[in-house]
């Protein structure tokens, strides 16, 4: 197996191929799978398509294949990927050893463990999500099924491991997110993660309100005390196009940069109520 970069009408797609020969002995080529524009790098391309390929087959190879570490996450996610979406049949199969020792019909000295993907706490984030009544929420601010799912997925990533949008498509496939949410968070545009968030932050102020409901509901307790604070986070570039960076007295030093102010109000538990994104030039006490 090989990778290469396929020009499409959507941009550059990363594939995975075989190589095998027809029945008229003529080699050819197929795609074992398609992976968007996944940003692997090329130099891992080979030991990454071996070591998939030695997992795919079946058949441990006679040296084991030299992954860097950096590098295994993707023979985890492709080789999960290409079972899952259950497209691809090997041309040829492992033929188990009839002498090997069998338990229960299981070659006990064949077990191996492979394709690792992150459970434990994507499935407790997707389960606060449901606890949270999120999807009908989501549902009745307008969002169809596959963006509810696009949107949980990008929550549950900043929970687990927070990442830009660009990497989190790459990151799922590592997850047991498809198999909770579905193959669709998985498929469509590169930029689908940077829609669904730019909706999200539409609905702000909805979303909060429903939230600030589902934990009263959830606690059982009133609110007698509300605290606020404020913090700032600068930009490394000019951020012409955001009117409320400016600059100011920075906390880490960087008074150089542009800046905005993030606020949060708080209630006497600790729980966060709202926040908002206001001009540095805001007064300490704003107007929520």
């Amino acid at each position: 197996m090989f990778f290469r970069r396929k020009n499409s009408p959507s941009g550059r797609v990363l594939q995975l191929l075989e190589s095998y020969r027809n029945p008229q002995g003529q080699p050819r080529h197929r795609v074992v799978v398609s992976l968007g524009d996944a940003p692997l790098a090329q130099e891992d391309w080979k030991a990454v398509a071996t070591a998939v390929a030695d997992r795919l087959y079946g058949q441990p190879p006679l040296v084991p294949t030299e992954v860097p570490p950096k590098a295994q996450p993707w023979v985890d996610s492709i080789s999960r990927r290409v079972l899952r979406e259950a497209r691809w049949l090997p041309l040829r199969a492992a033929v188990p050893d009839s002498q090997a020792e069998s338990l229960d019909g299981v070659l006990v000295d064949q077990v191996t463990h492979g394709q690792s993907a992150v459970l434990g706490p994507v499935w407790l984030a997707h389960h606060a999500w449901k606890e949270l009544a999120l999807p009908a929420a989501l549902s009745g601010l307008g969002f169809n099924p596959t963006q509810q799912a696009l949107a949980a997925a990008a929550v549950i990533n900043r929970l687990v491991e927070p990442l830009s949008e660009r990497a989190l498509a790459a990151w799922l496939g590592g997850t047991a997110l498809p198999e909770l949410l579905g193959e669709g968070i998985l498929k469509g545009d590169s930029n689908r993660f940077y829609y669904v968030s730019d909706a999200l932050l539409s609905k702000q102020a909805e979303l909060e309100a429903h939230l600030r409901a589902q934990q009263a509901r959830h606690f059982h307790y009133g609110r007698t005390i509300l605290l606020y604070d404020l913090t700032n986070t600068h930009f490394e570039g000019e951020a012409l196009g955001n009117a409320k960076a400016k600059r100011g007295k920075n906390k880490q030093g960087r008074s150089d940069c542009p800046q905005v102010v993030v606020g949060m109000v708080y209630d006497e538990q600790g729980f966060e109520l709202a926040h908002r994104t206001l001009p540095a030039t805001s007064p300490i006490a704003p107007v929520w």
